[in-house]
Order: structure tokens, then sequence, then C-alpha cells
């Protein structure tokens, strides 16, 4: 293998060819769960029918990490993982059972809070001069001169000064780097070279040692120009440090000098302060980071900073190793992270596309509601688009007026999803995103200077005039980008939704002037040129999908909680319910423009899985059990704890949506959702005494002489039915245009709430037992009897991955199948090729409408893969179909 990994070892490559991916199953790798033990679940999936296995990212993450998108090296495969002999160890497992291997990649950012991220430790000891200063986005012209030139680093728990004085920051020996800056108990920061060699001399004169001395002059003359590269720069300090390291062994090898000149500065911190302030980083409290952070980030992550993937030299750096996995024939295809916060998405996709010409790859891309794929050279999206769509599906649309007029009363809350979003995106701009808004207000005010007929907007103006323009946002981002001779490349789709985001935000603020908005719909729409008006134009890009996912996902959708169902990544809550219309539209389109697009229905990042969202669906089957039930725990959240109906109403939901789930499941679920709401509590400012009758409110929900008995009833009532929609979204994921996804576990009932829940870990080898328990059976022999361990949804995905990997039909044509019924129609029926599907919705109170409703079965002879019965062409009632079984998928038999 041609791949250079760090690690020296090399292997034989497989045989360089493509694996037809029909189906993925996704792994949540880490400490626990490593490519070992993946390995031993191979076996499993094979038999379950994947085709190719889906792994979270592999590259070296920060110590501990649970989930890998904290990587810090990018020419790394994971030592806790097992390191590049245990991804080639895996590979070899998946590919001897006919399996492929697919990769998420993170190309967006790096963690910065650990050493082993030696680019980012290289900035922060030499700032420009370091080799890979210009791989970050950073914005070294900070307009106060105070924080000109410096990385301000947020990591402090309580102001500089106090910090400083009780002694919690200190500079210590350190053996590879002689002297670094410690923050507390965990965080490590280098010195400059300067630094270290007058820290040096000061020793030297205790030692009296030339050596030692000669070393400390060298490192300090590294500031005086002397017409050195960088990379030269940073090779003569290296150099000198070790020569010291070296010396210090013979001449203070108890470290007793080192000692005393560290403990008179430890004990002077005027003299702390001035070493500090020469550094290239400002240490500052955590708080900071909302309105002076200079450099970008992954959302508000402080300890994720951008990459400059735009770059060229940054794309063949951070890809170098994955360009030799994908070569040599390893690795099948790639999941892109997080695509929409670069600078330039479509010229990534070029270049990944150029790397990876016949790989599968896909694009973790959030669509809104009526928009699309942008016509980059990528397979598809990572599947949200797909969630979207069949959850509001299972919805009941004869159920919203009255589970509306519930949550009113309840929650009193009467705004719109709209108002909602708009609020929250405007609240996240104002405070947890204020220094990104703060970077593009000044680009700005460089703007206005020049032209005398904007010159004298002041800038808060210019500060409120921008986040009215990003709040009224409706997408995560337009894709407009700078040609290569500076024209502007745009569509008419993008030119549109910029001009509805400003005239939205200037009619939601006519006490602004005009001529704001007409600048910013010019500057914004990619219609004026200048440095500062092409790079404000690309920013604003990115800050509106930032905005969006912290506004959105992570604010709004906590919020407006009227059917929690509908309250996930990429949904819109204000669709309460889609049409088997509107499932073959998207169909149609997808089977067109898009057949190797991914298909999910849960991920690492969901809110709910998809079982939990299933039996939360039917509630609109039965809103008046729905508002009895709130209204009690209502009652008694407001006269037992002083809640509101809000935390009332969020509460019930989630707890009925997992239940049986314990507590230590349940509480910090819901004390991330009461966070991320930040209507009584938040991560910024916690409130204990709220979250403290919060969790009191979920022990009594839990407790038999409670609450308990509320929730069972609307258990007892929902969720077999819940199950049934399971099998709906199981079928429709498996055969709708595209690849099904299954993410870990959720081949059997999985009931998971917000991350890290839906991240713990999944015994497959359990899964496998069951799997071979039931080995022969239909999915209708294990319904009747399966109440929890899964064994008809593990039965239903085993028929339908082996009948995508037996035919061809998986990619090919998308024909709607006539059903005759009453409006709204209780099913969908579809033909792929030789398979006729039948799903039906309204599990629970859809029993006259499936015994009215008329299936168009095919000319031809059929047998449905879920029950083994023969099917005859003609007409059939959607009961009739699904007597055995939830739901029917037919194969002609030749």
């Amino acid at each position: 293998m041609n791949v250079t990994s760090g690690t020296g070892a090399s292997t034989d490559s497989p045989v360089a060819r493509v694996r037809p991916v029909t189906s993925t199953y996704r792994v949540q790798l880490h400490g626990g769960n490593t490519f070992a033990d993946v390995a031993e679940a191979v076996p499993f999936l094979a038999e379950l029918g994947i085709s190719h296995l889906y792994l979270s990212p592999v590259f070296q993450a920060h110590a501990g990490s649970r989930h890998g998108y904290d990587t810090v090296d990018v020419e790394t495969i994971s030592k806790a993982l097992g390191g590049l002999e245990g991804l080639w160890h895996l590979c070899t497992v998946a590919h001897g059972r006919g399996m492929g291997v697919l990769l998420d990649i993170v190309p967006n950012h790096l963690a910065i809070g650990d050493r082993a991220n030696r680019w980012w430790w290289e900035v922060l000891a030499n700032a420009t001069h370091a080799p890979h200063a210009g791989f970050f986005d950073i914005d070294w012209r900070a307009p106060e001169p105070r924080l000109r030139g410096t990385i301000v680093l947020p990591v402090l728990d309580d102001h500089y000064g106090r910090v400083l004085e009780r002694g919690a920051i200190r500079v210590v020996s350190d053996d590879a780097e002689l002297f670094v800056v410690t923050v507390g108990d965990d965080l490590v920061l280098p010195l400059s070279a300067a630094t270290v060699g007058e820290i040096l001399l000061s020793v030297a004169d205790g030692l009296d040692d030339d050596i030692v001395a000669l070393a400390g002059r060298t490192l300090t003359d590294l500031d005086v120009p002397g017409g050195r590269t960088d990379h030269e720069r940073l090779a003569a300090a290296r150099g000198a440090i070790d020569v010291a390291v070296d010396r210090l062994r013979v001449v203070d090898p108890d470290g007793g000098a080192r000692a005393a000149v560290l403990t008179r500065l430890a004990g002077d911190p005027v003299a702390l302060d001035a070493l500090l302030a020469t550094q290239a980083y400002r240490l500052a409290r955590w708080r900071v980071a909302a309105d002076e952070l200079d450099y970008r980030r992954f959302l508000d992550v402080n300890s994720l900073v951008a990459l400059r993937t735009e770059d060229p030299e940054v794309f063949d750096a951070t890809h170098r190793v994955v360009d030799g996995l994908v070569r040599d024939g390893w690795v099948d295809g790639l999941r892109v992270d997080h695509v929409d916060g670069m600078a330039d998405p479509a010229g990534y996709c070029v270049r990944l596309r150029a790397l990876a010409p016949r790989a599968w790859l896909g694009v973790e891309k959030i669509l809104a509601a009526g928009e699309q794929l942008p016509p980059w050279p990528v397979d598809g999206t990572t599947g949200y688009d797909h969630a979207a769509l069949t959850t509001p599906f299972l919805v009941d649309p004869r159920g919203e007026a009255r589970l509306t007029k519930a949550y009113q009363e309840v929650t009193g809350d009467e705004r719109t999803w709209d108002d909602h979003a708009v609020a929250a995106k405007e609240e996240v701009l104002r405070t947890l995103l204020g220094s990104d808004v703060a970077r593009l207000v000044e680009l700005l005010v460089q703007i206005c200077e020049r032209r005398p007929d904007v010159r004298d907007f002041t800038r808060v103006e210019l500060h409120d005039a921008l986040v009215a323009a990003a709040s009224h946002s409706t997408r995560y981002r337009s894709y407009m980008r700078w040609a290569i001779d500076g024209q502007a490349e745009r569509t008419q789709d993008d030119i549109a939704y910029v001009t509805r985001s400003v005239h939205s935000a200037h009619a939601a603020h006519p006490e602004l002037d005009p001529g704001l908005f007409e600048l910013l719909h010019l500057v914004l729409g990619f219609g004026a040129v200048g440095a500062a008006e092409q790079e404000l134009a690309v920013r604003f890009q990115q800050l509106t999908v930032t905005t969006t996912v912290k506004g959105d996902e992570d604010t709004a959708l906590y919020r407006a909680c009227r059917l929690l169902a509908l309250d996930e990544v990429g949904h819109d809550p204000s669709r309460f319910s889609l049409s088997p219309d509107e499932v073959h539209r998207w169909a149609a389109h997808i089977a067109a423009a898009w057949p190797r697009t991914m298909l999910a229905t849960t991920t690492h990042d969901t809110k709910r899985s998809e079982d939990v969202r299933a039996r939360l669906a039917v509630l609109a089957e039965v809103p008046d059990d729905l508002a009895d039930a709130a209204d009690r725990v209502r009652a008694h959240a407001a006269s037992a704890h002083d809640l509101d109906g809000h935390t009332a109403w969020f509460a019930l939901q989630t707890v009925l949506g997992a239940w049986p789930a314990p507590r230590e499941r349940l509480w910090p679920a819901l004390q991330k959702s009461f966070r991320e709401a930040k209507l009584h509590t938040s991560w910024l400012r916690p409130d204990p005494g709220f979250e403290d009758a919060a969790s009191r409110l979920v022990d009594d929900l839990l407790d038999e002489e409670g609450l308990a008995g509320v929730v069972d009833g609307l258990v007892t009532l929902v969720a077999r039915a819940g199950q049934a929609n399971g099998l709906a979204l199981t079928t429709l994921r498996c055969t709708l245009p595209g690849l099904p996804d299954t993410y870990q576990g959720c081949d059997r009932w999985q009931l998971t709430l917000v991350d890290p829940d839906n991240r713990r870990p999944v015994d497959l080898a359990e899964h496998a037992a069951l799997l071979h328990r039931h080995a022969g059976q239909t999915p209708a022999a294990c319904w009747p009897d399966d109440r929890g361990d899964g064994a008809a949804k593990q039965a239903l995905l085993r028929e339908l991955l082996h009948l995508r990997r037996r035919g061809g039909w998986a990619f090919g044509s998308y024909e709607p199948v006539p059903v005759t019924a009453a409006d709204p129609a209780p099913a969908v029926a579809y033909r792929r090729s030789d398979v006729v599907v039948v799903v039906p919705r309204f599990p629970l109170r859809g029993a006259p409408l499936h015994a009215d409703a008329v299936v168009q079965v095919p000319d031809g002879r059929w047998r449905d893969v879920c029950s083994g019965a023969a099917v005859a062409a003609g007409g059939h009632t959607v009961a009739a179909l699904v007597a055995a079984f939830p739901v029917a998928v037919l194969v002609r038999e030749r």
C-alpha cells in the first residue's frame, strides 16, 4: 500500500476494484469499539445483507474521543482504534465476505485542545511563521490593536487575571519542548522559541554551562531577521531544543536548576504575565469566544478550528492518506462531513471526485423543503432528506387541528415554526455567534468606508442588518462562488434565495434604512467587486450555515415541540403530514437524478431514533388521549415543581417515545434538550433550580405511585402501532430509490434519544444471535411474538437487503402503483421493476381506511416476501395485503 501513515507499516493492497454499494451499516468507532471489534461483527452484517461497512471517522482524534469528529492528526489512523494495521485487517475481513468499506471524513476542521495536533501547536508557537499557519481560518487582522496578530484562546474558567493570581497558569519543564505552559490540569500550550531561549539562558546562568547557554542564544536569535524560511527556522529551533535536552540530562539530571527558575517565575505573576504577553496566543475566559474569537470554528465549538480546505495545498495535505486508501482499493467510498461549512463546497467536490473517480461519494448536506442538491460530482446526500420525507408520511393529518389545540392550551405557545426559527437564529447570532458576526461587520465597515453613499451607516446599523439577513435565511446557505477570473458563478435559485432573505429581513425591520438592505442584496448576491466584498459574500454563506444549525436544529427544534416526531434534523415541523403523492414526486426525482444517494432514518446526529419517531407519530391518531395525559402532567408539574406547560409537554413525549428507558438515559437527554431550548436554562447559564425541578418531574413520570400510569397508558395505546410504523420506515428506506443505511443497532427496535444516548455501544454479537435464532423464518412469522426483541424488524431488513443484492431493480425505474382510497390516502404503493411495495400508514386508527383502499397489483404472479403468501394480479384491499404483516413487498415469480 502506498499510503504514508506515520507508522511505517505496509501491506499488499487488495485488488483495486469497485464493490457496488447496495446498502450500508453505520458503526460508531471509539476505544471501546475498535476495528477489531467491528471485524468480529462482519459475518453477522454479511448475513444481514449489508454490502458496505460505513465507518465513523478513523483518524487520530482527541484523547478519549467517543465519536472521532475531534480529529487532531489527518496523517495517522487512530491508535486507539487499532492504527493502520487494524484498519487494514478490518478491510481484509470485510472484503473476504464480499463487503466493502466507506469512510466518514472530516475535512472542515481539526481539534485544537491536544498537543497531538502538531500543525496547530506550531501555529501557537510561531504565529504566521508556522509552516501550516495558512491551513487554518485565522483572522490575524483584528480591528483592535490589542488582539491583532494573536490567537484568542477562550480556555479559562474565570477572568485571566484571577486565574493568573491563583497560580492555575504555570510554566513547567517538558521532556520534548524544554518548557511549556499549563492551564489547570489538562491543557498544555507551547512557548515561542525566543521565550524558551530566554528561560534556558536563565537556567544556563545557574548551571554556568556554555552548551546550554549556546542553545538558549540560538533560540532567542531566531526572532532576528536572517532570510531563513519558516521551515528552516522551525528546524533550527528543533535542533537547539534537542541539544539542550541532551545536555540537561547530563548537567541538570534532577531538574533542580530548571525548577529554581520556574519557581521564581511562578511566584511573580507580573513576570509571568509579561512572558505570556509575548506569545502568539492570548489566554482568555471562555465567555470571550462569543465576542472576540479570531478563528473560525466548527459551529460554536471553540476547540474545533476550521481548515481552509478551499486552498489546494490544504486539500492535498488533509486528503493524502484518504487518497491512498481509495486508490489502493481498501476503501470504496467517502462520506464528507459538514460540506456546507466550507468556503467552496462545489470546488471541494470537484477535487474530491478527481481524487476518487470511481468511489461512492456522499455529502452531509441537509436540504430545506423544496431545495435541490446542487449538481456536484457526488452520488448524493447522507439521507436527511429521506428521513424528512418518510416520518411526516406516517403522521395522520386528521389529528393536526386537535393536537395543535392541545399543544397551545398546555404550553400557551401559539407561534408558528417560522416565528420560532427567526427568533432563535437572531438570538444565537447575538450571543453564541457574536464573534462570527463581528468579523463580517468589520468587512462591511471596510466596504462602506470606500463608498460615499453608504459611509454614514454606523457599525451598530450594519450589525443589525447583517443579523436580520442571516436570521431570515430559509436554507442553510447559497452556493455562489468566485471563478478564477473573478467572475461570480451563481444560479437563479441562489439569487432568488438571497433576495428572499434580504427582503424578509427588511420587512421585519422597517426601522432600518432601506439603503442597508440594498447594499446587502448587492454584496451577498455576489454582485460587488473588491476583496472585502468578495470575502464578505463567501463568509456570509458560511455564517448562515452555522446560524441555521445553532438556531433551527439546536434551539428552535427544542422550543416548537407540538409533535416531537417532526422536530428532527432536516425536518420542517410546520409540514405536519405528507401525502403519498409527495412521496411519489420525491422518489421519481431521486430515481432520475440521484439514484445512489443515501437513505437514512437514524444517524449519530438525529435527536430521536427512527423507532422513537415512529411511535410518537402515532400520537396524531390519538390527539385526545395525548391532550388528556399532557393536561394531567402539566397540572402536576405546575403544582409540585412550579414548571411550565412547555416543560411538561416536552418531557411527556420524550419519556413516552423512549419508554421503558431508565432515568439514567432519560434525564441527560432532557437536560440537554432544555439547555438547547434556552428558555429556562442553557449551556451558558445553567439554572440549577429549574433543572432540579425538571429532574424530579422525570422521577415522577417513572414512579408507579406518580405519573407512570399516565405514561404507561399512552405506551400501551401506541407502542404496537409504533412498531408497525417502524417497519414502514424500514421498508421505505430499503425499497425507495437510493442506498439504505442502517444505523448501528437499528436492525432491531432501538428507542434512543439525542447523543450521546444514540451513540451508546451496541452488542452486535447479541444481534447476530437473534438473527440465527430466527433464521429461515419470514418477517410475518416473527411478528406476533415480537414485542421487544426486534426479530420482526431484523427479519424484514434481512429479506429486503438480500432482495436488493439479488436484483438490479434497486437502481432502476420508479413507478407509482394506483391506490384507490379516500382522503387521506392510507398507503403508498410503487413498483421497482419486478418488485411491488405497499406501505400503509395510520396503523392504530386506519383500519376502515385500509379496508376501503384498493391497490392495483400489476399483471403476473407475485409472492410477498414478508409473509410468503402468493398474491394474484388485480385489485386487493390494503387490509388484505397486510393482514399477516404491517407491510407488503411483492416479488414477481417467474
